[in-house]
């Protein structure tokens, strides 16, 4: 980790080596998302975290992520 990383920093990296690990899936992001609300996390501040990941750290892994939070949202 860098020096002057933040948290969010790494919480981001963390989540884009586990897409890397595993690839964007439903499953990975559950489970992280599971990860974060029972850290502390509200569900809207769990969405802003994976939006600041894959935005500014695994771009390659938006569409794919943002296609499975659209269908958690809409609970499918």
């Amino acid at each position: 980790a860098r020096a002057d990383a933040t948290p969010t920093d790494e919480a981001a990296l963390a989540i884009c080596e586990q897409y890397d690990a595993v690839g964007p899936t439903r499953g990975a992001t559950v489970q992280m998302a599971s990860q974060m609300f029972f850290a502390g996390l509200s569900t809207d501040e769990a969405a802003e975290l994976f939006m600041v990941a894959v935005t500014a750290y695994c771009p390659e892994y938006l569409q794919p992520v943002m296609t499975v939070m659209d269908d958690l949202a809409e609970g499918r």
